[in-house]
């Protein structure tokens, strides 16, 4: 089966967006003739040629998702000389806004998708009620290379990072920007004792260096910069805090941590609690001052923590036989 994939895939892959894209292409590369279309390239006259030639069984795009992207993908179908089936990837809450809107609501219905996946049961009963056709699908992680390693291994990668032994990490991987609620994990450095908050920042988007240096001037470590081998940095970690913040509707982060065995401590994203119950090292903090507890529990009970057990069955394998499936459905069987 040919299957165009539009989303970001230029770049470093420390960003979600980008890092879920690269891996539906790698995986549904493996079971289809898949064409990769950079989102960068959209406006160009090229990526709609190569649409047009490819004719593709199924086009799929990765996105908000965006009231253009739906026109975007009404505009592959008509370059197409087959009966080619849309499908949509909705990943992020900046989408609900577009979703609520009376306008977009009623133009919707004149550009479906023949099947839209999220992980956010509020987009989805949004999306139902323009009629569209969607299913809740986490999106995978790679629970080969994010596993958890022996404590002798914790320890050397300790040292490889310079990091003391003796302390109890807590990590976040993500964007350093105030919007998102780092200051969280900053209060947690200055109240939990033996513990030291360690902060990987993503460079792929502006990043606030007056901020940067305020984390670090309080006593946080923060790490800026492409890590090629980031499963390590959680692998020498003791714990995963998350704090509420701007980024997908299930940070593609915590399932990392989650299968590295990690315990995690996450506000309530919308692509959390349907697939993930809480529970042997997942804590779901509502409040800000439900953080320090949770830290301090997850901690004191790191014999008990299952969190790996709960995202096995979202190896990128799975996931992408699944979505494989849901093509030869809307393809009538094609293999």
């Amino acid at each position: 089966m040919r299957v165009g994939i539009i989303g970001p895939l230029s770049g470093e892959e420390d960003e979600g967006f980008r890092n879920v894209t690269a891996r539906f292409v790698e995986h549904l590369g493996s079971r289809h003739d898949v064409l990769p279309l950079d989102v960068g390239g959209i406006s160009s006259p090229l990526f709609w040629k190569m649409v047009r030639d490819v004719s593709p069984d199924v086009v799929h795009y990765m996105t908000a998702p965006t009231f253009s992207s739906f026109l975007a993908l009404k505009a592959a179908r008509a370059l197409s000389r087959n009966d080619t089936k849309l499908v949509m990837s909705a990943l992020h809450p900046n989408c609900l806004p577009v979703l609520r809107n009376r306008v977009v609501r009623t133009l919707i219905p004149r550009f479906p998708p023949d099947l839209i996946i999220t992980q956010s049961p509020e987009a989805a009963r949004l999306l139902k009620e323009t009629g569209a056709r969607v299913r809740l699908l986490p999106h995978g992680v790679d629970t080969v290379r994010f596993r958890p390693v022996p404590a002798g291994e914790k320890g050397r990668l300790r040292e490889k990072y310079d990091l003391d032994r003796g302390v109890s990490v807590l990590l976040h991987v993500g964007h350093v920007k105030p919007d998102r609620g780092l200051g969280q994990l900053l209060r947690l450095q200055q109240t939990i004792p033996d513990c030291q908050v360690v902060i990987v920042g993503s460079p792929r988007f502006a990043r606030d260096r007056k901020y940067a240096a305020y984390l670090r001037e309080h006593g946080c470590i923060v790490m800026e910069g492409y890590y090629s081998r980031i499963e390590e940095l959680y692998q020498l970690a003791d714990c995963y805090v998350f704090p509420r913040g701007k980024t997908l509707f299930l940070p593609l982060t915590i399932m990392e941590a989650m299968a590295c065995n990690l315990p995690v401590v996450t506000a309530p994203f919308d692509g959390i609690t349907p697939f993930f119950p809480e529970g042997k090292g997942l804590f779901v903090a509502r409040a800000g001052e439900e953080y320090s507890g949770y830290v301090r529990l997850a901690l004191e009970e790191r014999g008990t923590v299952a969190t790996r057990e709960k995202v096995l069955p979202c190896s990128w394998g799975r996931v992408a036989d699944e979505i494989s499936g849901m093509y030869r459905t809307l393809c009538g069987g094609r293999p």
